[in-house]
């Protein structure tokens, strides 16, 4: 998936502000979750070369300051290691890339190769995948019964790691959707 298709799908599965707001959240509440569905192109552009990763082109391309899905956020500007490009971050450790093989990891840069999870198998697939899992977890925001629904976020989960490119990404799923 390109960034700006990607950029449009995010911002169109954002749930709508009345349905928010019917589940207790104030106006302003509201309107500061759903900015975790825009990413506006930016007027200004960082300089990691993309080499034809749509993951790349997103953080360098867009504004990704407020996308926030589960406890991924995107970060800006992109972060060069040895062997990664530092694309996000997880609650305890940091979304990259692989130079060499483009796969798209969850890694504690802290520890020499010490790949937590695997998430997709490059940046494009990665948007691919991630992007139902927002729309989902945009849906379980105001749908009590699909947060609760284990057999609803095991098979969200597996249609993400399909698209992430296969099963070998089904544990990063399950924990971005808390499924069980």
């Amino acid at each position: 998936m390109e960034a700006a298709e990607f950029a449009e799908k995010l911002r169109r599965c954002a749930p709508d502000t009345k349905k928010l707001e019917e589940v207790g959240l104030s106006a302003s509440e509201a309107h500061q979750f759903l900015l975790a569905f825009q990413c506006n192109r930016s007027t200004s552009s960082n300089v990691t070369n993309s080499a034809g990763d749509s993951l790349i082109d997103l953080v360098n391309l867009y504004d990704v300051s407020t996308v926030e899905i589960g406890p991924i956020t995107l970060v800006q500007p992109i972060v060069e290691q040895d062997q990664f490009w530092l694309v996000g971050r997880d609650e305890v450790a940091y979304v990259v890339i692989d130079k060499a093989s483009r796969e798209v990891l969850v890694n504690e840069l802290d520890t020499a190769n010490s790949v937590t999870m695997r998430c997709a198998e490059n940046g494009d697939s990665f948007l691919s995948a991630l992007l139902p899992a927002a729309c989902f977890l945009g849906r379980c925001s105001y749908d009590l019964e699909l947060y609760q629904d284990e057999e609803a976020k095991a098979s969200q989960a597996a249609e993400c790691a399909e698209l992430a490119g296969g099963n070998e990404y089904l544990d990063f799923y399950n924990y971005l959707l808390g499924a069980e």
